[in-house]
């Protein structure tokens, strides 16, 4: 809405309905003899007819806005925080060597200095992708709103056949006839899910009776596995279904905690 000689008045409504059902469940480990952990499951589906700030978009590869704002009902699917299976498990154990604990604990200063008082921790996630739209580039059907493209097959592919270049088949996406709405809905393909590994080791140092350091050895996606971004998801992009971004590779930190 534009009110001249004034800039561009912007209004948001609070129209948008969503559904969220779930199977949750948590194994703990309390800390004893060393070791504690915390695992969680949760299984879920989230139903929206829109998200976030529908006029300016959202997630990526989940582009946002009415394509008729005459029939929301067909925004109707899933939504942009929809993740189907999220598992979640984080630990520590302080390994048993040295002073205190079950083994070699008469250890002297330089053996205990070098080996005694470490722990391990880590944090393991493991999640399916989110879901991502398809989108038409300039506007067919000259409504000045998102325009959604013609199916004439399913994009999907199964999960052996997609690779970075081709990670939906493009060949079943076509645009949409100049002045008519797209049949395809919104959020129809997922992004890649996503692996991560954080694992950190410890070492304890007592300095007085109520002053000690602890030196810490983190590494944030230890195992460098890449978390790949959503493809390109705009129809008339040359890259349109090609995957061209990734999460952060492995990242190493050193620090000294002073505990007192």
């Amino acid at each position: 809405m534009v009110i001249r000689p004034l800039t561009i008045v912007d209004r948001h409504d609070w129209f948008g309905n969503s559904q969220f059902h779930s199977f949750q469940t948590r194994i703990e480990k309390r800390f004893s003899s060393g070791l504690s952990w915390l695992a969680n499951y949760t299984f879920s589906k989230t139903i929206g007819d829109t998200g976030g700030f529908s006029g300016a978009g959202s997630a990526p590869g989940s582009p946002q806005g009415f394509q008729n704002p005459l029939n929301r009902r067909l925004e109707k699917s899933l939504d942009d925080q929809h993740q189907k299976h999220r598992f979640v498990v984080s630990y520590q154990y302080d390994l048993p060597f040295g002073r205190g604990r079950r083994w070699f604990s008469s250890w002297k200063r330089l053996p205990e200095s070098v080996l005694g008082g470490w722990s391990i921790g880590g944090i393991t996630v493991l999640s399916s992708g989110l879901p991502m739209g398809i989108v038409v580039l300039g506007d067919p059907a000259n409504t000045g709103d998102v325009n959604r493209p013609n199916l004439i097959g399913n994009p999907a592919l199964e999960e052996s056949e997609r690779t970075l270049d081709r990670w939906f088949d493009t060949a079943a996406i076509v645009p949409n006839a100049p002045f008519t709405y797209g049949n395809a809905g919104r959020n129809i393909l997922d992004q890649p899910g996503r692996l991560n590994f954080d694992f950190g080791a410890f070492k304890a140092f007592e300095l007085t009776e109520r002053v000690g350091l602890q030196f810490r050895a983190e590494a944030f996606n230890a195992t460098n596995t890449p978390n790949f971004g959503a493809p390109v998801t705009s129809l008339g992009d040359p890259n349109f279904g090609r995957v061209q971004s990734a999460g952060r590779p492995r990242n190493l930190q050193f620090g000294i905690k002073v505990i007192f």
